[in-house]
């Protein structure tokens, strides 16, 4: 993984100044519990010190950053929530405080291990940010594709190889590339080889499902018209529903039906999946998964695509009834899956 080797080439130049953030927490959790495995060798417990910004004045993370270590050649000092640094209106520092700790950065105690901990992104557009990032081993945990992701869960299966590499890849394939998904669902499937044969049909049936995936199920059940499943689905999710998550139900499978629709179009002019994959861009400009693309096609072949542009118009005029607040918000769905089950009747 990317931010991993980073910070190890980092450490082995003797850089150790480090700024770790990530909006995926879980992500950004793995990579920092792995740097302070790779430090606990040369740093004892004791020498952990771990300071929040919003709780300690700048006084006390500049004095433990210049003082010596009790018990060892170096210490490691982890300063969290420096938002700061973030696009968030607050300051713990003062400008003159902010002054003297890009001047320790710029010349460090090469006895302490600096490590600062940003859950979520830093704005980098900030003065401060733009001048701790030259004096600082900079650790975005990003995950960048599916590969990532398997090449960390082939990590996980040695050495008892308990999946094949097949079974893995199925599994990153299934967690919509998501790293917390894909490791929980790997455990389980662990645990489930003490006293199971592991097969594909298992690894389907005991997928982990974030809301995403949910309302990919329930699109399929709109689609096949499976009035009871859906409705089934439906009431499963608003029984954890947080208040007003309607409106991003509902926006989720716009985003879906759209993406079946462009799928459906460029299947028609006869396009490959790698094609396809490419033209269907996600965020930041990647490829969509090939994987998604072949669950995607097998669920949409049956219709049309004068169904799925009228699907897409309910949708869309229902998310403008949810946010004017006209009706009661659960009622307008219910009605509003009715109407798409119904369509191709």
């Amino acid at each position: 993984m990317k931010a991993i080797d980073t910070f190890n080439q980092a450490l082995k130049n003797n850089n150790y100044n480090f700024c770790f953030y990530g909006e995926d927490i879980f992500y950004l959790d793995l990579v920092f519990e792995n740097f302070k495995h790779q430090l606990s060798d040369i740093i004892d417990e004791t020498e952990v010190i771990r300071l929040n910004a919003e709780k300690v004045s700048f006084q006390l993370i500049y004095d433990e950053l210049n003082t010596l270590p009790f018990f060892g050649d170096k210490k490691l000092v982890i300063v969290e929530n420096l938002l700061d640094l973030t696009a968030k209106n607050k300051s713990f520092f003062t400008e003159q405080e902010k002054k003297a700790f890009i001047n320790y950065l710029m010349n460090p105690n090469q006895t302490t291990i600096l490590a600062l901990l940003i859950n979520g992104n830093i704005d980098k557009r900030k003065k401060f940010t733009k001048e701790l990032l030259k004096n600082v081993n900079e650790i975005k945990a990003e995950i960048l594709d599916a590969k990532e992701i398997n090449d960390y869960l082939q990590e996980l299966n040695q050495p008892s190889q308990i999946l094949t590499a097949k079974q893995i890849e199925l599994i990153v394939a299934l967690s919509n590339e998501q790293l917390e998904l894909a490791v929980n669902h790997f455990k389980k499937i662990r645990a489930l080889s003490e006293t199971e044969s592991i097969t594909d049909d298992l690894i389907y049936k005991t997928q982990i499902k974030d809301l995403a995936q949910n309302l990919f199920d329930l699109s399929k059940y709109l689609i096949a018209e499976q009035t009871e499943s859906a409705f089934s689905l439906f009431y499963d999710l608003m029984k954890v529903a947080k208040p007003g998550e309607l409106i991003k139900i509902n926006g989720i499978l716009i985003s879906q039906f759209r993406f079946f629709l462009s799928l459906k179009i460029l299947i028609g002019q006869g396009k490959s999946n790698e094609q396809i994959a490419n033209e269907l861009k996600g965020n930041n400009s990647k490829p969509i998964n090939p994987n998604r693309i072949r669950f995607a096609s097998r669920e949409i072949k049956r219709v049309s695509e004068l169904f799925l542009v009228n699907v897409q118009r309910l949708l869309v005029e229902a998310d403008f009834q949810m946010k004017s607040g006209s009706q009661d918000n659960q009622l307008l769905f219910e009605t509003l899956l009715l109407k798409i089950i119904n369509l191709e009747k």
